[in-house]
């Protein structure tokens, strides 16, 4: 890549300085920088430990990289050189720097190579993002082992040997040649990086597939809807990798390739990729810009779907889980339960059928008395005696008639017998009762008291006291056998 411009250079700088900062904002808006703790998480371990690092650390490496090659190729220069067609303005070479440049080229190689073994392998799982744990998602059965002793896990376990070990031996072993150490390193790392990219294409293919299983079995719609926009985010992320891998690769594979950088010198090619025709734009500088374009975005977009974020949390709004409705028939397709608005017509449905199985209706019998016509109100006392008379008969046959009590204890037969005479007192006033009798309470005779009753049981004073023999009224009881005008009606 020594033919590449300080432009270029620059252009990654940016990015890497942007995506620097995004991703301390995204991490501050995620947890406060509590997901950076050694023992942060629910289940932490040395799995999350590496992903979370690796990943961590690949970034600021490629910013110090992509700063430190630009103010190189800023403090070389450039040289004019004159092809055939046009003359054009190319980088100073590799062999005309200054000692102080050269000293420093190497190790920046192999932060670039370390930086990108890193990339490969969170590349290679990323937990919940890359390709080999999602392969272990999508083969999930009843009888499938756990993550820490699947083939995904083995896989991912060498893989990440060859990915540390692979690029910095490369930059070790091509480090005496300054020229081609960078092209080097930039083939293995972009083969290894298109390898996977294409591998997950199977991911892609089988994951809407595993979204409608899952729809299917009932999961709950957060988890859902946080899959899909994972399925999204993979499409994209997949399209920006593509990208990324395939450009540094013809960039390096150009380099490296016996004939010497036919893509980069070729005239025709140059007319052809170059934008608007630039004389002084290569193709190396094209292909190298989008490289860095596709690994910076895809980099961003990784970081959405490693620390999801949930803009609901942070609102402050918690999802109430919606009750089962029984007897309901299931959808065809999957829908939300959780509507719109609290006051929605399907939230009203919903509450009002809740409620109905919490607190079932009651049925009850009311059964109003029958309104009293006017005329019947209207009577006089001669009217009113006729409904006492009669009253007293029916009062007359339902006590003589000797019913089951309904009462635990006498107290209450007895409570309920003294409420039922102060009603019929309310009911009938005494004046109305001895005008409808003709009789006055001083034509009553006494009622013997205990003490004559107990004489009499002893034969020494004769009880001539009538009694009553059915249970009447308190003012009947009293009252003669006949007597006055109204004994017709008795």
């Amino acid at each position: 890549m020594s033919s590449v411009s300080p432009t270029a250079f620059l252009l990654w700088s940016i990015l890497a300085i942007i995506f620097l900062i995004f991703l301390a904002q995204h991490l501050w808006n995620y947890d406060r920088f509590n997901c950076l703790k050694w023992n942060s998480g629910r289940q932490p371990g040395a799995f999350k430990r590496v992903m979370t690092y690796s990943y961590l650390a690949s970034v600021p490496l490629l910013v110090v990289f992509s700063t430190s090659m630009t103010a190189v190729k800023v403090r070389e220069g450039a040289k004019r050189r004159i092809l055939s067609m046009f003359p054009t303005v190319m980088p100073m070479p590799v062999q005309l720097y200054s000692e102080s440049s050269r000293t420093l080229l190497l190790p920046l190689y192999f932060v670039f190579a370390t930086s990108w073994a890193l990339e490969l392998l969170r590349g290679l799982t990323c937990l919940p993002v890359e390709l080999t744990f999602w392969l272990f998602m999508l083969n999930q059965s009843p009888g499938k082992c756990q993550w820490f002793s699947s083939f995904e896990y083995k896989v991912w376990f060498f893989g990440t040997f060859i990915s540390i070990l692979g690029l910095p031996l490369t930059a070790l072993v091509a480090r005496n040649d300054l020229v081609l150490c960078d092209a080097w390193i930039v083939v293995v790392g972009s083969s290894a990086s298109l390898a996977t990219t294409i591998a997950f294409v199977h991911v892609l293919v089988k994951f809407p597939g595993f979204l409608r299983h899952i729809k299917s079995e009932g999961a709950e719609a957060a988890i859902v809807v946080q899959l899909h926009t994972f399925y999204r985010l993979n499409i994209a992320r997949f399209i920006f990798r593509a990208l990324f891998c395939v450009s540094l690769l013809i960039l390096g594979v150009d380099a490296v390739a016996p004939g010497g950088q036919t893509i980069n010198h070729h005239p025709y090619i140059t007319l052809l990729l170059v934008l608007k025709h630039d004389p002084s734009l290569h193709n190396s500088d094209f292909l190298f810009m989008l490289g860095g374009i596709g690994c910076f975005f895809s980099s961003a977009i990784t970081l959405l779907i490693f620390f999801p974020r949930s803009t609901t949390a942070e609102m402050g709004y918690q999802v109430k889980p919606q009750s089962p409705i029984p007897n309901s028939r299931p959808p065809s397709s999957y829908t939300s339960t959780e509507p719109t608005s609290p006051k929605s017509p399907v939230n009203f449905v919903q509450y009002h059928q809740r409620y109905l199985e919490q607190y079932p209706p009651i049925d009850i019998d009311y059964r109003f008395p029958p309104r009293r016509s006017p005329s019947r109100t209207r009577r006089g006392r001669a009217a009113r005696s006729l409904d006492f008379e009669v009253g007293l008969r029916e009062d007359s046959a339902s006590t003589s008639s000797k019913a089951p009590s309904y009462h635990q204890y006498p107290e209450e037969e007895l409570w309920e017998s003294q409420s039922r005479g102060r009603r019929r007192e309310r009911e009938y006033p005494k004046a109305d009762v001895e005008a409808a009798l003709g009789t006055t309470d001083e034509d009553a005779p006494q009622l013997p008291t205990a003490a004559l009753e107990a004489r009499s049981r002893r034969g020494e004073v004769a009880d001539t006291a009538p009694r009553p023999t059915t249970n009447l009224h308190p003012y009947v009881c009293a009252l003669p056998p006949t007597r006055g005008p109204s004994n017709s009606l008795l």
